[in-house]
């Protein structure tokens, strides 16, 4: 008998998270939240506020800025999808910007801004997430510091200049 989705979906949940040996994926011995899962989504949490407070108008006036609406977003209506993600621009593939104009593509033109924003504050509100996890254990041993390292993402400066 094939796995259900639910099954599926559960399996994906337990790579993610990485429980202890001997604990069930997602909680603890005694039907709590593992401490894992908590922290994960507190810092998933924390990113989100961390990006909105930081620029607020992603959240309340989302729009394009400067060269994207002609060099990125217009891009996605003349290429596939796959050579929009890999085409270099500057010398760079940008990969996550394009994949957030891209979707939206797919939203009428007043809501393309905030398509946009949505992924690119989830796709950085799970990495943070991903970094907080057990998955990084041999490489971050501390839960608090993966978490700390996993919120510093965001608060990285934007600026990028030559000082």
């Amino acid at each position: 008998m094939a796995p259900s989705v639910r099954s599926r979906l559960a399996a994906i949940v337990a790579q993610f998270v990485n429980p202890r040996p001997g604990e069930a994926a997602g909680s603890s011995s005694r039907g709590r939240p593992s401490s894992n899962v908590v922290r994960i989504l507190g810092v998933i949490a924390a990113t989100i506020a961390i990006l909105l407070l930081r620029s607020p108008d992603m959240a309340t006036h989302p729009a394009f800025l400067e060269e994207e609406t002609g060099g990125w977003w217009s891009a996605t209506f003349v290429r596939s999808p796959l050579e929009t993600l890999v085409t270099p621009w500057n010398g760079s593939i940008y990969v996550l910007p394009r994949a957030g104009f891209l979707v939206a593509r797919l939203l009428p033109v007043w809501r393309a801004p905030q398509g946009a924003s949505i992924v690119f504050i989830l796709t950085l509100a799970l990495l943070a997430g991903f970094i907080a996890s057990r998955r990084l254990a041999e490489a971050i041993p501390g839960d608090y510091v993966r978490a700390l390292v996993g919120v510093g993402v965001v608060l990285r400066s934007e600026e990028h200049t030559s000082e």
